[in-house]
């Protein structure tokens, strides 16, 4: 349990309501990230801002969001995310999601066992099956997947990189390099000291 937890040490106790955000919350910079555990291209993205959010001193955060592309299968491993969530916390989501990316096959081969999957990250059996029986987190995954769709983003991975000081964003479409972001953050700092914000 411990070794599913240390990677995800970074991830406050605490977040604001119906964010989960993994690094320092008064980051300068936020990886909105909109995903799908059934996307292979997601799976194997999903070091990539981690990485950088490790690297930054405290000054990126990566928030995780909800674009459920690949059918039912995404909804219902989108739901066991939170309501493994709900129970353990901003840490226990994040661990949830990492768990399913390596014990689930994606691109449609099925949910896998998500009740085994949250015992093994401390999860109650039974609270998360009525959790997940009740549909509870239906109409947020539904409400994260439309804001997506509203600002264009049709597939997974898509990343707004928000600077945090400005509201300035850009977004960056598809499993794009770290260095795609470093430049986009650079871009963004360069464009608040043109404009005296900086």
């Amino acid at each position: 349990m411990d070794a599913r937890y240390a990677p995800y040490e970074a991830a406050a106790e605490e977040t604001p309501e119906g964010q989960w955000i993994y690094g320092n919350l008064d980051a300068r910079f936020t990886l909105v990230e909109y995903a799908d555990t059934e996307c292979g291209y997601c799976k194997r993205f999903h070091g990539t801002p981690k990485s950088i959010v490790d690297g930054s001193n405290g000054n990126v955060n990566w928030e995780y969001k909800h674009l459920t592309v690949l059918g039912e299968t995404s909804v219902i491993q989108a739901q066991a995310a939170e309501c493994i969530g709900e129970q353990l916390g901003n840490k226990g989501f994040w661990v949830a999601v990492q768990e399913i990316y390596d014990k689930t096959g994606s691109n449609g081969t099925g949910a896998g066992n998500l009740t085994k999957l949250a015992a093994s990250v401390g999860a109650d059996e039974s609270t998360f099956q009525s959790c997940m029986a009740e549909g509870r987190h239906r109409d947020l995954i539904d409400q994260e997947t439309q804001m997506a769709r509203s600002q264009g983003i049709t597939g997974t991975p898509a990343t707004i990189v928000v600077d945090n000081q400005t509201g300035q964003m850009q977004l960056l479409a598809g499993a794009q390099p770290a260095q795609a972001f470093i430049a986009a953050m650079k871009g963004l700092v360069a464009r608040a000291a043109e404009e005296g914000e900086g």
